[in-house]
């Protein structure tokens, strides 16, 4: 019986763990578009969202994905910038790129207000690996 409630507990709090997930992203969403659009010269009623989208077993999937006309935004929403979330966020890209048929992929990795700064040495590998860097 206390195996039963212990599971019911666990499965009750991974739910509510992607509930408030999910809703952060909604919120974070708009924002998020808009300054893309922005940086990117492209108009938001333009974009195509995908929240978390399904892929392949075993592949971290991102938190949202943009299409505009060709071009892919992978984007990895954290509060913790650094080098699993930079990981996460490439790690998606190729499968991304062939499921979506899409020319170009930008990688962003947007944080959250409130976030820790990224250690300078962490900005530097961001730029190398060509991945945007956004505060929302």
């Amino acid at each position: 019986m206390a195996s039963e409630r212990e599971e019911l507990e666990k499965i009750t709090s991974e739910v509510e763990r992607a509930v408030e997930h999910s809703l952060m992203l909604r919120i974070f969403g708009r924002s998020l578009i808009d300054k893309l659009a922005k940086k990117f010269g492209f108009k938001p009623e333009e974009v195509a969202v995908f929240m978390e989208p399904e892929l392949p077993a075993n592949r971290p999937k991102p938190d949202i994905v943009l299409m505009v006309k060709d071009v892919l935004f992978v984007i990895e929403v954290t509060s913790r910038p650094g080098p699993a979330a930079a990981e996460r966020l490439l790690a998606a890209s190729e499968i991304l790129k062939e499921m979506f048929k899409a020319e170009k992929v930008v990688h962003v990795l947007a944080c959250a207000r409130g976030a820790h700064p990224p250690d300078p040495r962490f900005l530097k590998q961001l730029e190398r690996l060509g991945i945007v860097l956004l505060q929302l």
